[in-house]
């Protein structure tokens, strides 16, 4: 699969539509941290949804477009007690590195074995009540490399070219004023340790809690909020 290509299918398209507009490649990304005692996580495009968001997020600007034409799904810890708090100092893996989470709660599943439920679940889209992408299985978003180490980057690189994205079809035209929102259902588990706060002896110190990131990969229209509700029943990419 060719990324360039899809990119550029998807920016032909978008400039027959809106000609005067700038159209740039843009990489959205929403966090929201993991806790043991939820099955389910929303995330929001828009801007200014949540009366804080996280200083990781790239969201949608509420003037914009957007054509949505790739997806990853991540995990990374950040640790918030330290000073300065260390949120950008972790990767983000596309799979469950057993060498980075090594929580293990007593008589309950590993912290490792509690992230997996992340790849057995199902992602899904709405546009305010309209269900945009149906339920989908999430598996196909679990990207490992054949050796796993505490030190090794998740691959050669996350461009373009990289595993993580899965492509999505057809592209998803996206108006940056409405209510656009994923939801990631877990896999029905033991998400006992899935917040990272298990240490590898078992005690539950652990201060670098771990973090699900979703990011799109794909094309933002500037001041195209309005052009995209015009041809959003028109147009499917």
């Amino acid at each position: 699969m060719s990324f360039p290509s899809l990119l550029r299918g998807a920016y032909d398209r978008a400039s027959s539509l809106f000609p005067d507009f700038v159209i740039s490649r843009q990489v959205l990304r929403m966090e929201q941290s993991l806790a043991n005692n939820k099955s389910a996580y929303s995330f929001q495009l828009k801007q200014g949804n949540a009366s804080t968001d996280p200083p990781l997020s790239v969201l949608l600007n509420d003037s914009d477009a957007f054509v949505l034409c790739a997806l990853s799904i991540g995990i990374k810890k950040q640790d918030t007690t330290k000073s300065p708090q260390q949120v950008g100092n972790f990767t983000v893996y596309n799979y469950v590195n057993s060498a980075i989470f090594t929580g293990v709660p007593a008589g309950q599943a590993t912290e490792a074995a509690s992230l997996e439920c992340i790849y057995n679940g199902k992602l899904s889209f709405r546009t305010g009540s309209l269900e945009r992408i149906r339920p989908t299985d999430t598996r196909e978003y679990k990207q490992a490399p054949d050796i796993q180490t505490a030190t090794i980057s998740p691959f050669g690189g996350f461009g373009d070219f990289g595993r993580a994205w899965v492509e999505q079809q057809p592209t998803l035209l996206i108006d940056g004023s409405q209510n656009n929102e994923f939801t990631l259902q877990l896999g029905a588990g033991d998400y006992t340790g899935i917040a990272g706060n298990y240490t590898s002896g078992g005690a539950t110190t652990n201060t670098a809690l771990n973090v699900l990131v979703l990011q799109c990969l794909g094309l933002v229209i500037q001041n195209g909020a309005q052009a995209a509700k015009r041809f959003a029943d028109s147009w499917k990419a």
